[in-house]
């Protein structure tokens, strides 16, 4: 039986799949190397770069790029929320589902025995793909080309997570519940203000109208705003 030939990546197949993302790079080299698997390297058996070091470089870069939107973006969220945040739009899913989107295993330089394993379709190869090719976006195009190509192809998700009431801020869910059933906006008053060996201690009351509707404390006015938006989220709950 004829040995079956492995899948060579063409400047006309590159070009292509240049098309298919809406990236153009200027060096085909490192999209190559990004879409080269070590498999592919160690069957031909020659001295050719494969994509294990492009994906440890996209990783640090896919994280910054979502970490600066989701902080530029959401000012008022915590860090923990962020953090969350972050995860799941990073995650080995999320980040399967993108390269799927993207067909990136149909571009892939395997060798014989992961290409006929299922290695086009490996949720941990197509994640670690998606990361080599940010990272030789980066090389070839500086931050700025890679995050708009990396917004674009994140929007559903980012939107997704804009809309998703898990994540928002406890004074936005509580300002979106009040506005919805009394067409104003909630306002925050600090109460009391104490300094104790140089540290503050904020507590602030939320009124809807002329009621006071809860208190929060915390180390800081935004502290304790959250707090008092949290803390009247949890007597709506209780109603």
């Amino acid at each position: 039986m004829a040995k079956k030939e492995l899948f060579i990546l063409s400047d006309s197949i590159l070009s292509k799949f240049e098309e298919s993302i809406n990236f153009k790079f200027t060096n085909h080299k490192l999209l190559k190397e990004a879409l080269t698997h070590r498999s592919y390297a160690n069957e031909i058996k020659k001295n050719i770069k494969y994509n294990e070091r492009l994906e440890f470089l996209g990783d640090s870069i896919l994280n910054f790029i979502i970490t600066d939107y989701l902080y530029k973006s959401f000012p008022d969220i915590n860090e923990g929320t962020l953090a969350k945040m972050r995860c799941s739009l990073v995650s080995s899913d999320a980040l399967a589902g993108i390269a799927d989107n993207l067909k990136l295993g149909q571009y892939l330089q395997l060798g014989s025995g992961e290409n006929d394993t299922g290695g086009r379709t490996k949720k941990s190869l197509l994640e670690n793909t998606l990361e080599a090719l940010i990272g030789a976006m980066y090389l070839d195009s500086g931050i700025t080309k890679t995050k708009i190509f990396l917004i674009a192809i994140f929007y559903e998700m980012l939107e997704k997570v804009k809309n998703d009431t898990y994540y928002k801020d406890s004074k936005t869910i509580f300002q979106e519940i009040i506005q919805k059933s009394y067409k104003i906006v909630p306002e925050y008053k600090i109460l009391n203000e104490e300094i104790n060996y140089n540290k503050h201690l904020f507590t602030v009351a939320v009124f809807v109208g002329e009621n006071k509707y809860a208190e929060g404390e915390g180390n800081s006015k935004k502290e304790a705003e959250r707090m008092a938006a949290s803390n009247a989220l949890e007597i709506i709950d209780s109603n």
